[in-house]
């Protein structure tokens, strides 16, 4: 709670959950993330670059993504934060790449559904 006289700091429009992703939308951000960290590019980096995208549900999403995962989390609580724009199943899938070490080889899974 703030002290009295303080304003009340608002939510900035780029803090706010995005809308839920298409699975297209999913499709693509697995793609281009799968793509960047098989290169050897930061994931910071990687969702940074896709935070400059022209899609427009998947560029406020990747902004919020790198924010989480600057600030400590993995990038499996970062998308579950950011309800509803991921799924369950998303989340979970990339909960795996993480633990095993195959972050890229699941993100090119899930890229691969839209095929």
């Amino acid at each position: 709670m703030k002290p009295p006289g303080q304003a009340v700091e608002k939510d900035k429009p780029e803090d706010k959950p995005p809308l839920p992703l298409r699975h297209h939308e999913v499709y693509a951000w697995a793609l281009q993330l799968y793509i960047m960290l098989s290169s050897g590019i930061p994931i910071l980096t990687a969702l940074g670059s896709i935070a400059k995208s022209d899609i427009p549900r998947v560029a406020p999403a990747s902004t919020l993504l790198a924010k989480k995962v600057l600030g400590g989390h993995t990038l499996s609580e970062a998308m579950a934060s950011l309800k509803p724009a991921f799924n369950a199943f998303v989340v979970n899938l990339v909960v795996i790449g993480e633990n095993s070490g195959l972050l890229s080889n699941v993100l090119e899974r899930i890229s691969q559904r839209a095929s």
